[in-house]
């Protein structure tokens, strides 16, 4: 029970959720997309990182561990970020030792990749938020909104699609956009949200929590805000239709 109340931080909202939360989310993430990938079972994965093959990791195993890979490209702890410090992996660490003794044993990490996949697997899945009345949007919702919307209209109106975008500020042609490309975009466009909430905004979009949008990621986003501009002139004609009668 210990253990699964620790990782309950994993299910919080965008909003609800510390700097630390978020940055520990991401690398969490990225393990998660490592295994997957790979399909390293959860064990096999855990003696990664437990150098001393005496069952428990520490904190100091655990950046070993994500260092080595980081360095072999065969993991990616955060593709707008640079590779996490060692004080941003202890923070991981206290989020999800369960007993906090300072180590952590397979179960333990078991259960919170667990917790992160299902969490991945509910955001790859989400609903279509555009769709709702702003008066029912959240902040980070209206914060999309106020930038996705715009780039829609900038889209339809200069006939650009995704792959003029990624064209465009995709300089390094890495095949993704990081949330400061994103911030770029907007800022080259005049228009973007919030600094404050911008990264937070763009987690909701972001299918993999992994720190960027991809081209597929950006198109389903653009897919969405048509139904809502679909939908809106629908309201809009039949408004003017029932004037008329």
């Amino acid at each position: 029970a210990k253990v699964a109340s620790k990782a309950t931080w994993i299910n919080k909202s965008f909003e609800e959720m510390t700097e630390n939360e978020k940055r520990s989310l991401t690398i969490l993430s990225s393990f998660a997309d490592y295994m997957t990938s790979r399909k390293v079972r959860a064990k096999d994965f855990f003696s990664k990182f437990d150098e001393s093959g005496d069952g428990q990791i520490d904190s100091e195993e655990l950046m070993k561990g994500i260092t080595f890979m980081s360095l072999q490209g065969s993991l990616r702890t955060s593709i707008s970020s640079p590779p996490p410090s060692f004080e941003e992996v202890e923070s991981l660490f206290r989020l999800i030792d369960a007993d906090g003794d300072g180590t952590l044993d397979y179960v333990e990490l078991d259960i919170v990749m667990k917790t992160v996949q299902e969490r991945k697997s509910k955001q790859t899945r989400s609903a279509n938020f555009f769709i709702k009345d702003e008066a029912e949007m959240t902040e980070l919702e209206k914060a999309a909104l106020g930038f996705f919307v715009p780039l829609w209209n900038y889209m339809e109106a200069n006939k650009k699609t995704v792959k003029d975008i990624f064209q465009k500020f995709d300089r390094a042609n890495h095949g993704y956009l990081s949330f400061r490309e994103l911030r770029e975009v907007g800022e080259d466009l005049g228009f973007t949200c919030k600094y404050d909430k911008f990264d937070r905004a763009m987690m909701l979009v972001d299918g993999n929590l992994d720190g960027a949008v991809s081209p597929k990621e950006l198109q389903k986003v653009l897919n969405f805000v048509k139904v809502r501009m679909d939908m809106l002139y629908k309201r809009e004609q039949d408004k003017k239709d029932e004037l008329k009668n």
